[in-house]
C-alpha cells in the first residue's frame, strides 16, 4: 500500500503534541502501579478488579466505570491518543510503501487477519495516510450488509429475503417492524437491533447497548421475533446442534469446533460463527475473483485495488459485475467508490 509521508508526519506531530499536553497533567499515566495508587489511594475510588498477578486493575473496562471523573476522562483520552500514535502512525514514519501480511488462519471465525501493520483495524479517519501515487487512484468495492444477507440466506427468512431481493432497506424494514417513527434516529436504532439479533444478543445486553429500559427492550424483542421468525428458529437450532455435537457448521460445510452453548460466549459463537465464517469466505473469494487487478488491501467486507485514474470507473463496474453472486436466493450486492486516498466516504 502506498503511504503519504506528509500526512503521516502531520498526524504524528498532532498526536504527539496532544499526548504531551495531557501527560503534563497526568505524569503517572504510563505506569499501571502509579495509576492505581493515584486513583484508589489518593482519589479514593473503589477498586473493582484484581489482575492475575494480584495488582489492582486499571484496564479500560474498569476506568469506564468512573467515566464521570475528570481525571479518568483525561487518562482514557491519553491512552486512546497514545495508542493511535504508536499502533497506526509510528510504524508508517519514513516509509513510502507498506507490505502487510494477511493470515487465513488467524481468526477462529474464518475471516482473514492482518499484521505489520493491521490494515483491517485502521481507524476510518486515518485511512487517508494511504494515498495513491500520481496518476493512480483507489477503487474499493464493498459487500453491502453482507452479514445480514448471509443471515437471511442460512435462515431462509421470508421477510428478510424479500427486502434484499427487492433492493430494499433492511434497517428501515426493521424500523417498521419495531413500530418506530420514520426518522434517521429510529433507523439507527433499528440498525443496532439488526446486529444485536445477528450476534445473538440477549435482552439485557441490548438494554445496556441502547440505554433502553429492560421492559421496553422485551417489548421490542417480541416484535423482532415476530418479524423474523425463521432467524430466531435458526438460532435455536444452531444452539441445539452445537450442544449435541460440540461444533457448528458453515453454509459451505466448514466446521468450527469447541462451541459450548451453555455459556453466554458459546451461545454467541453458535449463532455468529456460521455468519462470520461465510462472510469471511466471501471476502477471500472477492480477492481471488479480483486478482486481475492485484488487490492491495482487504478490510472487513471491502477489497481495494490501485489502478490508473483513467481506467477507474471501468474497473469499478467490472469488479462489481465480477462479484455478482447469489446465496440460496439472496443476492450478494457490491458497491464501489473511487478515491485518491484509501479513505472512502462514510454512510
Amino acid at each position: 500500500m502506498p503511504v503519504d509521508p506528509e500526512a503521516v508526519e502531520k498526524w504524528y506531530w498532532r498526536l504527539n503534541d496532544e499526548c504531551e499536553r495531557m501527560a503534563e497533567r497526568i505524569s503517572w499515566a504510563g505506569s499501571p502501579e502509579k495509576t492505581a495508587d493515584m486513583l484508589f489511594d489518593k482519589l479514593g475510588l473503589d477498586p473493582l478488579k484484581v489482575t492475575d498477578a494480584g495488582h489492582l486493575s486499571v484496564d479500560k473496562n474498569v476506568l469506564r466505570e468512573y467515566g464521570d471523573v475528570e481525571v479518568v476522562k483525561l487518562l482514557l483520552a491519553w491512552r486512546s491518543k497514545s495508542k493511535l500514535k504508536s499502533t497506526y502512525v509510528e510504524p508508517l514514519r519514513g516509509k513510502e510503501w507498506v507490505h502487510a501480511t494477511y493470515n487465513i488462519h488467524g481468526a477462529g471465525t474464518g475471516r482473514l487477519s492482518c499484521s505489520d501493520p493491521n490494515m483491517q483495524n485502521f481507524p476510518w479517519e486515518m485511512m487517508d495516510l494511504f494515498k495513491a501515487p500520481e496518476g493512480m487512484v483507489f477503487v474499493t468495492v464493498d459487500a453491502s450488509q453482507l452479514e445480514l444477507r448471509v443471515q437471511a440466506a442460512v435462515a431462509q427468512d421470508t421477510r428478510m429475503m424479500e427486502v434484499f431481493r427487492s433492493n430494499g432497506d433492511i434497517h428501515d424494514a426493521t424500523r417498521q417492524a419495531l413500530g418506530l417513527p420514520n426518522d434517521a434516529k429510529s433507523r439507527t436504532r433499528a440498525k443496532v437491533w439488526n446486529f444485536s439479533i445477528l450476534y445473538g444478543a440477549e435482552d439485557r445486553s441490548i438494554s445496556e447497548l441502547t440505554g433502553e429500559p429492560i421492559d421496553r427492550v422485551a417489548v421490542l424483542a417480541r416484535r423482532i421475533r415476530q418479524a423474523y421468525p425463521n432467524v430466531i428458529q435458526w438460532q435455536h437450532n444452531q444452539m441445539r446442534f452445537a450442544a449435541e455435537n460440540g461444533y457448528v457448521e458453515m453454509w459451505n460445510g466448514r466446521r468450527r469446533y469447541g462451541i459450548n452453548p451453555r455459556t453466554k460466549h458459546g451461545r454467541n459463537q453458535a449463532v455468529n460463527s456460521p455468519i462470520q465464517g461465510v462472510a469471511g469466505d466471501f471476502g477471500k473469494l472477492a480477492i481471488i475473483d479480483t486478482a486481475a487487478w492485484k488487490p492491495r488491501a482487504q478490510r472487513h467486507d471491502e477489497v481495494s485495488v490501485l489502478v490508473p485514474e483513467r481506467e477507474a470507473l471501468g474497473v469499478k463496474e467490472d469488479m462489481i459485475k465480477k462479484l455478482e453472486w447469489e446465496m440460496d436466493g439472496v443476492p450478494i450486492k457490491w458497491e464501489g467508490v473511487v478515491s485518491k486516498t484509501w479513505r472512502k466516504p462514510k454512510e
